[in-house]
């Protein structure tokens, strides 16, 4: 009888780091809850082509969250600008259901400028969306084949 290990996802691209550019700073991690799309890098530049891919978001959630994400460009074209986009949109729905769905509201850790922890659909903890950016962002293949986008979420 053979046996198979399980696979782990294959890396489509390298790490995406998406940066906008600051005049202040200069190149720094584009924020979710208000990305500054005419600043970010390339932002035209196509880094995956896919019919769709399902983005995963788990920080700063106990729940994580699945998301289809569709392309924004012509014959299935992710370009920077457009998963910059998915993601900032899909963090804002997510907190936005959170809201609705949890028991008691969001409020400030005294002493502290994070957030409480909400049990609602995801039970978000920690942090509120202003305090959100995004670090990185990688492209995989599952062993059925399906596109997923993961995301390393800084503070």
């Amino acid at each position: 009888m053979m046996t198979t290990a399980a696979r782990s996802p294959a890396i489509l691209l390298p790490r995406l780091t998406p940066y906008e550019l600051d005049p202040e700073h200069g190149k720094v991690a584009p924020s979710i809850a208000k990305p500054q799309y005419d600043k970010l890098i390339d932002a035209t530049r196509v880094v995956l082509r896919a019919n769709s891919a399902t983005l995963i978001i788990d920080y700063p959630l106990r729940r994580p969250a699945r998301f289809e994400i569709l392309p924004d460009g012509a014959d299935g074209a992710f370009t920077v600008r457009g998963l910059v986009r998915a993601i900032a949109e899909r963090y804002a729905q997510v907190y936005a259901e959170e809201e609705k769905t949890a028991s008691k509201p969001a409020g400030k850790v005294p002493g502290l400028e994070n957030r409480n922890e909400t049990d609602g659909k995801y039970g978000i903890s920690m942090h509120v969306l202003d305090d959100l950016v995004i670090e990185g962002i990688d492209v995989k293949l599952d062993e059925r084949g399906e596109v997923i986008v993961e995301l390393e979420i800084g503070s």
